[in-house]
């Protein structure tokens, strides 16, 4: 997911860049559920923890993303420190939730599952994309235990607002895009409560993209229909989050933070009256971007040109690196005055 443009837009942009900037495909410890915490009852938050020491990272994958997002990047950071992983409920092996997915009640799965998984502060909260609003809020409601910040191509509070405003060719066609992606989801959700062939079209079209035996294993939580359903509220709440996720007085004083702009930003697919969107786009999320490194005196705006959208995956060292900073910041303490 791309800020708040859809998954249509976001494949775009993915694609710009995969080929150039290919990947190990293993997922590795990722390919099995590792620790599911009951946060309600009969309802799971998967959390992955790996590494020793403090302060531990904290790392909240974009919409349509989960802590295998991070497979590139957790993995070296646990040669420096504790590193946890979670899935929002509906995505890798978290289960589905009767809850609408906007960013106040995914947050709260965050804080029960961080505290039933005993993972306590100091934090450096890591977050990609939509990840951002859950770590803002998070931020906003235990400050004593957020030590750090980085976020990784972050959307912003309000964008929801602004860049319909900005860009309203490319929106447009962004939202129109994703209803050919929100039908599959429905038709899978349809296949499901119905209990006809597993795995049908649509459903089979969701889960292609993992390769075995991670998509079997997956089957554990993706065979509920209220799986997908929280897959796609997630979607239909982003402009109610976008909202919530506004604090005017957000302040983070000297906290170590730091924003990574990822600079490819195009779309080939999207008509020419759209293309010709997107360098007002551009601008505005980069706006977004240096006033979030503001937030802090020793906030940092780091552009990274040569990554599209996931960062994470496609320049995984600019991540490692920044997330290593900003532990070092931490242990170092306070600047001396």
């Amino acid at each position: 997911m791309h800020r708040l443009l859809g998954p249509a837009a976001a494949l775009c942009l993915t694609i710009l860049t995969s080929s150039a900037n290919a990947q190990p495909a293993t997922y590795g410890p990722y390919a099995t559920p590792q620790q599911r915490v009951e946060v309600a009852p009969g309802r799971f938050i998967h959390v992955i923890c790996m590494g020793e020491g403090s302060p531990t990272v904290v790392l909240s994958a974009g919409a349509d993303g989960w802590s295998a997002d991070w497979r590139l990047v957790q993995l070296a950071i646990t040669k420096k420190t504790r590193v946890c992983g979670w899935d929002r409920a509906g995505h890798g092996f978290s289960s589905g939730s009767p809850e609408p997915q906007d960013v106040a009640h995914t947050e709260a799965d965050l804080e029960k599952a961080l505290s039933r998984a005993g993972v306590t502060g100091p934090l450096v909260l890591v977050a990609h994309s939509l990840g951002a609003f859950e770590t803002f809020l998070f931020a906003d409601r235990h400050p004593e235990q957020v030590a750090g910040m980085v976020l990784v191509d972050p959307s912003a509070p309000d964008q929801a607002e602004r860049l319909p405003q900005a860009a309203p060719a490319l929106m447009a066609w962004s939202a129109a895009s994703d209803e050919a992606f929100f039908q599959v989801i429905r038709g899978c959700i349809a296949a499901l409560k119905a209990g006809g062939s597993d795995p049908s079209p649509d459903c089979n079209r969701l889960r292609s993209r993992y390769p075995e035996p991670l998509r079997t294993n997956l089957l554990t939580v993706q065979n509920d229909p209220a799986y997908w359903e929280s897959f796609l509220s997630l979607f239909q709440s982003q402009k109610v989050s976008s909202k919530l996720a506004i604090n005017p007085k957000r302040n983070y004083g000297s906290m170590p933070l730091v924003v990574l702009d990822a600079g490819r930003f195009a779309f080939p697919s999207a008509p020419a009256e759209a293309q010709r969107d997107a360098p007002a786009a551009q601008a505005q999320i980069k706006a977004d971007h240096e006033a979030m490194a503001r937030l802090s005196t020793r906030g940092a705006f780091t552009p990274v040109p040569d990554s599209a959208h996931a960062v994470a995956l496609q320049k995984p060292q600019v991540v490692i690196d920044a997330v290593a900073k900003v532990v070092d910041e931490v242990r170092a303490g306070p600047p001396r005055r």
